[in-house]
């Protein structure tokens, strides 16, 4: 919310921006505690075949589309038209 503040954003789109940040790190650790006990109790499933391998692909995809995010969403949010 800080940082949100931070670029001269109004309160409400700090507040909403942070409340969606929270609700996808809420999902995201999520997801990876349900993956991290799926693999403890089922080793075999996961690193016995191509699983293993899905999961570094959705791992990279994530991590490349948080990332792309994180540094344009400014683009996305801009109240200015596009110029022609």
């Amino acid at each position: 919310m800080f940082g949100l503040v931070r670029y001269e954003a109004d309160g409400t789109t700090a507040m909403f921006g942070a409340v969606g940040i929270s609700l996808v790190g809420l999902v995201l650790i999520s997801l990876t505690v349900e993956g991290v006990i799926y693999a403890f109790r089922f080793p075999g499933r996961v690193f016995g075949s191509e699983l293993l391998v899905y999961f570094l692909a959705a791992g990279l995809i994530g991590t490349a589309l948080g990332y792309w995010l994180l540094n344009f969403w400014r683009d996305f949010t801009a109240d200015h038209p596009e110029k022609a």
